[in-house]
């Protein structure tokens, strides 16, 4: 059944009425329920609830608001809108982020669904959306000017996603009881499957040979964390990345006028010169042979899964 345009943004904005700090539970509220059952009848998916709070906390809901100054919430219509299309979506656009820590400068580089750039702070907060991620986590700030330092590995991917929102929200709630909890996977992936086909294309670079700083790391960089950004509405976004965790130290300068100024720079495994054009003639064409390979029974999962393990 599709949902009646008009009565669901009246039913949203009901909910969006809602005076701050909101009921002491918003999924027993019967205006929060009614927004739930229009989106259960609309998907043909059973019990929405959970999807339907982590969304709207993405949406801006305004009695979650802890901070007056924080991201304006979304229009009742626009929200309508956005739940409706995520609810009924079967693919997902997931976005990895990877720092990487230590690097020299590289190269621009896009190759595949990767690519290698840096980015202003703006830029970083529209990649890692920051106005979902402050309605979700208000007490959790980011630092972007120290993150647009740095230079990035962004992968981005389509995926096929799980039609019930609710099993997307709470995966455990939906998981299968019938299958061995205690069995090893030899070859479990560490990071998302699009990020290790991007780093060991990136590994396979000799950056042993072009380190200057071996007696430090043969590698030319280093992940310290990758932080996914997901477009689905229903799962709940993951918490920020901690911009600590990444190498930087102090720096002193002066000005024009001779005052001395602290600051800080990102930590830099130095690499000899002509990196750049190197790493930039070699990686597109290592990604076309990887996809090329990629269909060999002798190349499959386990030759990338030991190099990344290597690395």
């Amino acid at each position: 059944m599709i949902v009646d345009p008009v009565a669901f943004v009246a039913a949203v904005e009901r909910v969006w009425e809602i005076p701050p700090p909101g009921p002491q539970n918003l999924l027993a509220d019967p205006r929060f329920l009614a927004v739930a059952e229009m989106l259960s009848q609309d998907s043909g998916t059973g019990k929405v609830a959970f999807a339907l709070s982590n969304a709207l906390r993405s949406l801006g809901l305004p009695c979650a608001r802890r901070q007056a100054a924080g991201p304006e919430p979304e229009e009742p219509a626009v929200v309508a809108e956005a739940l409706v299309q995520g609810f009924r979506a079967i693919v997902t656009r997931r976005r990895h982020l990877c720092p990487l820590d230590l690097a020299d400068d590289l190269p621009t580089i896009v190759f595949g669904g990767a690519r290698i750039d840096r980015f202003d702070k703006d830029q970083l907060e529209a990649l890692i959306d920051r106005r979902r991620l402050e309605r979700c986590y208000p007490s959790r700030p980011i630092d972007f000017t120290r993150l647009a330092q740095l230079q990035w590995l962004v992968v981005e991917e389509e995926v096929s996603i799980d039609p019930r929102p609710e099993a997307r929200a709470v995966p455990i709630l939906f998981q299968r009881m019938d299958q061995d909890f205690g069995a090893v996977d030899p070859l479990a992936r560490r990071f998302p499957s699009a990020v290790e086909e991007a780093l060991f294309c990136l590994l396979l670079a000799p950056w042993e040979t072009w380190s200057t700083m071996l007696e430090v790391d043969w590698r030319g960089f280093r992940f310290p964390w990758i932080y996914t950004v997901d477009a689905d509405l229903a799962v709940q976004p993951a918490a920020p990345p901690d911009a600590e965790a990444l190498g930087f130290e102090p720096v002193v300068y002066e000005d024009a006028y001779g005052e001395e100024h602290e600051s800080e720079r990102p930590v830099v495994l130095t690499l000899n010169d002509g990196v750049a054009q190197d790493l930039s003639a070699g990686l597109v064409d290592v990604w076309a042979k990887r996809q090329a390979a990629a269909g060999s029974d002798l190349f499959f999962t386990p030759v990338e899964h030991f190099m990344v393990c290597a690395f």
